[in-house]
Protein backbone atom coordinates (compact mmCIF):
# COMPACT_ATOMS: atom_id res chain seq x y z
CA UNK A 1 0.00 0.00 0.00
CA UNK A 2 1.50 3.29 -0.92
CA UNK A 3 1.89 6.61 1.43
CA UNK A 4 -0.96 8.31 -0.25
CA UNK A 5 -3.53 5.46 -0.04
CA UNK A 6 -2.14 5.21 3.53
CA UNK A 7 -3.43 9.02 4.34
CA UNK A 8 -6.77 8.26 2.67
CA UNK A 9 -7.73 5.95 4.78
CA UNK A 10 -7.11 7.81 8.07
CA UNK A 11 -9.30 10.20 6.82
CA UNK A 12 -7.79 12.85 4.11
CA UNK A 13 -8.78 13.15 1.11
CA UNK A 14 -6.42 12.73 -1.57
CA UNK A 15 -5.62 16.68 -1.97
CA UNK A 16 -4.89 16.68 1.68
CA UNK A 17 -3.16 14.04 1.88
CA UNK A 18 -0.63 15.00 -1.15
CA UNK A 19 -0.55 18.70 0.70
CA UNK A 20 0.79 16.52 4.01
CA UNK A 21 2.75 14.10 1.84
CA UNK A 22 4.57 17.46 -0.03
CA UNK A 23 4.92 18.79 3.75
CA UNK A 24 6.81 15.90 4.66
CA UNK A 25 9.38 15.78 2.24
CA UNK A 26 9.95 19.62 1.75
CA UNK A 27 9.96 19.96 5.68
CA UNK A 28 8.68 23.50 6.78
CA UNK A 29 7.66 25.23 3.65
CA UNK A 30 5.65 28.00 2.59
CA UNK A 31 2.44 27.52 1.28
CA UNK A 32 3.69 28.69 -2.27
CA UNK A 33 6.23 26.26 -1.89
CA UNK A 34 3.56 23.55 -1.41
CA UNK A 35 1.27 24.48 -4.05
CA UNK A 36 4.45 24.04 -6.69
CA UNK A 37 5.23 20.96 -5.60
CA UNK A 38 2.23 19.20 -5.63
CA UNK A 39 0.85 20.65 -8.69
CA UNK A 40 -2.19 22.46 -6.84
CA UNK A 41 -3.11 26.45 -6.84
CA UNK A 42 -2.15 28.52 -4.39
CA UNK A 43 -5.26 29.40 -3.10
CA UNK A 44 -6.78 25.54 -2.97
CA UNK A 45 -3.42 25.42 -0.82
CA UNK A 46 -4.26 27.82 1.62
CA UNK A 47 -7.66 26.61 2.55
CA UNK A 48 -6.29 22.70 3.30
CA UNK A 49 -3.09 23.94 5.04
CA UNK A 50 -5.44 26.25 7.62
CA UNK A 51 -7.80 22.93 7.79
CA UNK A 52 -5.06 20.36 8.39
CA UNK A 53 -3.49 23.06 11.19
CA UNK A 54 -6.76 23.36 13.66
CA UNK A 55 -7.31 19.64 13.15
CA UNK A 56 -3.59 19.22 14.93
CA UNK A 57 -1.96 17.58 12.07
CA UNK A 58 -0.02 20.53 11.03
CA UNK A 59 2.14 23.05 13.08
CA UNK A 60 2.64 27.04 12.02
CA UNK A 61 5.53 28.80 12.75
CA UNK A 62 6.25 32.41 11.77
CA UNK A 63 9.77 34.15 10.28
CA UNK A 64 10.24 37.60 9.26
CA UNK A 65 6.53 37.92 8.79
CA UNK A 66 6.02 34.92 6.70
CA UNK A 67 4.28 31.67 7.60
CA UNK A 68 5.71 28.14 7.22
CA UNK A 69 3.77 25.10 8.14
CA UNK A 70 5.35 21.67 9.14
CA UNK A 71 3.98 18.42 8.97
CA UNK A 72 3.50 16.91 12.41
Amino acid sequence: MDKLAVLQNLGLDKIEAEVYLSLLTLGGSRASDVAKKTGIKRTTVYPILKKMASAGLLNVYFRKNRRYFYAQ
